[in-house]
C-alpha cells in the first residue's frame, strides 16, 4: 500500500464527503420545536388580517422570530404520515413554505413528502437580512394524496452552508489518491512473472 494514496484518500473523504456531509446535517445550534396540527382554509395573521386560501388547506401559521446574528435558519419538517393500507408507489404530497413579514412573502420554497411513519424534509438554509416577526405558512398544494395527522418543525440557528470548491477540491483528492492505488496494482500484476 501506498502511504501517499492512503493520505490523499482520507484526505479527500475529511474535505469532500465529510464536510458537505457535517455542514448539511451537523452544523447550528439546533433551536426551538414546534407541533403543526390544526389544518384549515382561512387564519387569522397576528395584525389581524386573514389569510384565505383558495386552493387547498394550511397549517396554522406560526409566528417565528429571526434575525441576521443567527443566519443561516434550517428549516427540518418531520410529517407524520399515517396511511391505512398500501399508498401507490407514486403516491406524494406537495406542500408551499412561506415565510412573511408585514404580509410580504420573503421565502417560498415547495416540499415533496413521499413514504410512510416519520418522513424528514429539510430545507436548504434560510439568510434573514431583516430582523423581527416572520409568519412561516405550510400550505397544502392540490388534494393531498397521503393521510398526515401532524407535522413537526424544527428550526435551527447558525447553520453552516457548505463551501462547494471545498467539497470539490475533497472529491478530487479522493479520486487521485484512488487512482494511485490502482496504478500501484496494475504496475505489481504486471511485474509478476
Amino acid at each position: 500500500m501506498n502511504p501517499q494514496a492512503l493520505l490523499l484518500i482520507v484526505l479527500g473523504l475529511v474535505i469532500g464527503p465529510g464536510y458537505f456531509a457535517f455542514c448539511e446535517y451537523f452544523s447550528g445550534r439546533p433551536g426551538q420545536n414546534y407541533a403543526l396540527t390544526e389544518r384549515g382554509n382561512r387564519w387569522p395573521l397576528p395584525d389581524g388580517s386573514i389569510l384565505r386560501l383558495h386552493g387547498g388547506q394550511a397549517y396554522k401559521p406560526l409566528t417565528l422570530e429571526f434575525a441576521p446574528e443567527s443566519n443561516n435558519y434550517r428549516l427540518r419538517f418531520s410529517f407524520n404520515v399515517t396511511q391505512a393500507g398500501a399508498p401507490a408507489a407514486d403516491a406524494t404530497n406537495e406542500y408551499q413554505v412561506s415565510l412573511l413579514q408585514d404580509d410580504i412573502g420573503s421565502v417560498q420554497r415547495s416540499v415533496r413528502v413521499k413514504g410512510r411513519g416519520s418522513v424528514t424534509v429539510t430545507l436548504d438554509p434560510l439568510q434573514i437580512f431583516y430582523p423581527g416577526s416572520y409568519v412561516l405558512v405550510l400550505e397544502e398544494v392540490g388534494a393531498p394524496a397521503l393521510a398526515v395527522s401532524g407535522v413537526s418543525l424544527q428550526v435551527d440557528t447558525n447553520v453552516e452552508k457548505p463551501k462547494m470548491w471545498i467539497s470539490w477540491s475533497g472529491l478530487a483528492l479522493l479520486v487521485f489518491g484512488i487512482g494511485m492505488l490502482v496504478r500501484d496494482a496494475i504496475v505489481q500484476t504486471r511485474r509478476r512473472p
